[in-house]
């Protein structure tokens, strides 16, 4: 007698994936970190830009002692309104936030005239927020590798909510000294003063 078997089912294998309100339970926490991180992901690359900024500055300083000693003869450093021009112009400001060039000054008057010859232009990054020197004029070195007036300083501000918490640590402030030595200070600390004879 034929058994009568009965054949069952094929079983149906589970589907697998992700359904419409499992997405967007992940999109919506995903959104959640992602706010949380941005404030603190900005702040970084403000910080960065002004320790960048205050590098690039110091640089630009030491160029000019370097440059001034090579060549025998007065090099300075100014803020420029564009320091990206053919020919820019020192703004005989404290306020360096535009940029700054490294020139040779043939007759030591902190401007670009004549037969002067820019050397290097420098633009600070989107994260700075302002660069502010203690001196309305160019920095000028001699051809002995000498600053021509007083030690001068640079304040260098980040881009950020001067209430966060890492403002202050993001400041930075450049030094140089009559003697043409460059120190990168930072937060709130005061550049050195010379010791007194």
């Amino acid at each position: 007698m034929p058994s009568s078997a009965r054949s069952s089912p094929p079983s149906a294998s589970p589907q697998r994936g992700v359904t419409l309100i499992e997405l967007m339970i992940t999109v919506a926490i995903l959104a959640i970190v992602g706010m949380m991180a941005a404030p603190a992901l900005s702040t970084s690359i403000s910080t960065r830009a002004v320790s960048s900024g205050a590098e690039d500055l110091g640089s630009a300083l030491r160029l000019a002692r370097s440059e001034a000693l090579k060549r025998s003869i007065p090099v300075a450093v100014c803020p420029v309104s564009d320091p990206n021009v053919s020919s820019p112009t020192c703004l005989g400001t404290d306020v360096w936030g535009a940029g700054w060039v490294v020139f040779v000054d043939r007759d030591a008057d902190g401007g670009i005239d004549g037969d002067d010859i820019v050397i290097k232009a420098y633009t600070p990054g989107r994260g700075v927020a302002s660069v502010t020197g203690s001196s309305n004029n160019a920095i000028v070195f001699l051809a002995n590798g000498l600053l021509a007036g007083n030690d001068v300083s640079f304040s260098m501000l980040p881009r950020i909510d001067e209430s966060s918490d890492s403002y202050t640590a993001a400041k930075r402030t450049v030094c140089m000294a009559k003697s043409g030595r460059a120190r990168l200070m930072k937060g709130d600390d005061a550049c050195p003063t010379a010791p007194t004879t």
